[in-house]
Formats: structure tokens, sequence, C-alpha cells
């Protein structure tokens, strides 16, 4: 049995209102190392870690963001907060939820269980992220550098993909024969794929709203818009955080599991929340507060 071959894996510091100093550098690399046995059975030649971390201009905020090039998966963690290490260390924690998620996933596909394929990883197993980042300057600086190497890597799979559903349509008859170009099909995909990648999302405001239900009940609050936001910008609504408080009648003589929801919507001008409660007693009081993101989605004229 051959020796696995320690391969360093790359990632790259993109600084914003931020000196990117040394010992900066030497602290987020020793943040990274909780990433290092989630990644060893990636191919090393597949992941990539970008990092961006913003200073707030006007606020004592820092924002660091992270994404992680896997080999059919982009994943995306962003947190703030005052101290650009807590920041950081925040996303990390976050990004780590979601790579054991896309793990346990992946272990239940047949693809990880091939013999050949088992091979192949003990051969080349990565020994962790470089203790360097990328020269300044180098590697994907924004969101769609990383969105397009992994559409490059996969162009040709993509390519051949999109050939067997053309031939399957042309000898169904829903498609006239030479119609359509897979490469055409595939290059406006990556067009589109890259113009959404490199549309800003700005966050604009959070607005709380409070609920007092009680029982099964559902009821809807809604506020106008701010009139200063831009009419060309996309707006999207979610919400951040939920907080719930529930206060039951002490004479109540047995105990119910309830059930709570949370959605919020922009609607013409208006920000929409909506709280419904399930299988509560009617003697229950809940309060549900809901803290709602609004961000927008800046679009280019041309689009």
């Amino acid at each position: 049995m051959k020796n696995p071959q320690p391969v360093s894996l790359p990632w790259n510091l993109v600084t914003k209102n931020l000196h990117g100093h040394e010992l900066l550098r030497k602290k987020l690399h020793e943040k990274i190392t909780k990433l290092d046995k989630h990644l060893e059975h990636f191919p090393p030649g597949t992941v990539h870690l970008q990092i961006v971390l913003e200073r707030h201009p006007r606020k004592p905020l820092h924002t660091a963001a992270l994404n992680l090039r896997l080999p059919s998966n982009i994943l995306h963690s962003e947190k703030s907060a005052p101290d650009v290490i807590k920041a950081f260390d925040d996303a990390i924690k976050s990004l780590l939820r979601e790579l054991e998620s896309l793990k346990a996933d992946l272990r239940r596909e047949t693809f990880w269980k091939r013999k050949a394929r088992r091979e192949q990883l003990r051969e080349l197993r990565a020994s962790g992220f470089a203790t360097e980042p990328m020269a300044e300057g180098t590697g994907p600086q924004e969101l769609k550098d990383v969105v397009g190497e992994l559409f490059q890597q996969h162009y040709s799979r993509l390519v051949r993909h999109a050939r067997r559903h053309i031939r399957h349509d042309e000898l169904t008859g829903d498609l006239p024969q030479g119609a359509v170009e897979a490469r055409e099909i595939v290059d406006e995909v990556g067009r589109k794929v890259l113009a959404k990648a490199e549309a800003q999302t700005v966050r604009r405001f959070v607005h709380t709203f409070e609920f007092r239900l009680s029982g099964s009940e559902e009821v809807k609050q809604a506020i106008p818009l701010p009139h200063v936001l831009p009419a060309s910008d996309c707006l999207m609504a979610a919400a951040k955080a939920v907080r719930i408080s529930v206060t039951r009648n002490p004479d109540a003589t047995k105990a119910s599991i309830g059930g709570v929801e949370v959605h919020a919507e922009v609607r013409g001008k208006h920000v929409v929340c909506i709280a419904r409660v399930t299988d509560f007693t009617a003697d229950d009081l809940v309060v549900v507060q809901a803290d709602v993101i609004v961000c927008s989605e800046q679009v280019s004229p041309q689009e």
C-alpha cells in the first residue's frame, strides 16, 4: 500500500477597509485548521477556501464571509461582530455545520463506496490548509470567481449532460433535429449563474415584529417599505431570528406541545410577516418576536 501524499489545501484572503497583517493571517490559519479533518477525503485539487474580511467604514463592525469550493458544491457562510476574529470564528462554526450536513448526504451516495475511489483517496490525502494564504491579489477575489472556477471544472460534464437531454428530446419528437447545441445551452446557463453571483446583496434594514397568539392561530403584520430604497433593487425579506415565550394557565391539568412557524416576504411596497401557532391550548399565551431582515440585490441596468 502506498503512503499518503501530503497535499496542502489552498486558501486566499481578501480584505476591505482592513489590513491583512501577518498576525491576523496566523490567527486565521489557526481557525481554519478546524476544517482540515472534514476535508481530507476530498481530492485536494477540488477544494479552495476564500476568506473575505471587511470592516464597516462608519460602524465598529466587522464581517467575515467564507466561500468553500468543493467538487460539486460551494458552501457559503457569513457572520458579523465588533471584533474581526469573533466574526471569523462564528463564520467557521457555521461553515462546519454546513460541511457536516453535506458530508452526511455524500455518505449515502454509492459514488463514495466504490473501491477505486477509496484507493484514490488513500493516495491523495490532503494534509490540511497551507500555512500561508496565496499571494495577495491571487486566487478568487469575488464570489463570482469561486462560482466560475466550479463551473469550468464541470464544464465538460455539463455539456455531456445537456447533449443527452437534447438527444432524448430529438428522438421523442419534442425537439427538431439540430435545433439547439449543447455548448450554447451550457454557456447561456453559465452566463446567468455568473451574473447572479456578481449581483451585490446589500442589507437594508432589520425590523422586529411581535405577535401574541393562542391555540391554533395565524396573524399577519405589515410595514411599509422606506421610500429611500432604489427602485432598481430586487428586495428580499427573511426571518433572521425568532424568539418565543409561552405562558401557560397554572391550573392546566396537562401539557401540550405546540408548533410555531414564521414567514416573511416583500409584497409590493410592504414587508409582510406571518406568524402561525398550532396545537397550543386556548389558555396559552404565545409571544413570538421575529427579527426580519430586508436585503436588496442590486441589479445592473442592462439586466
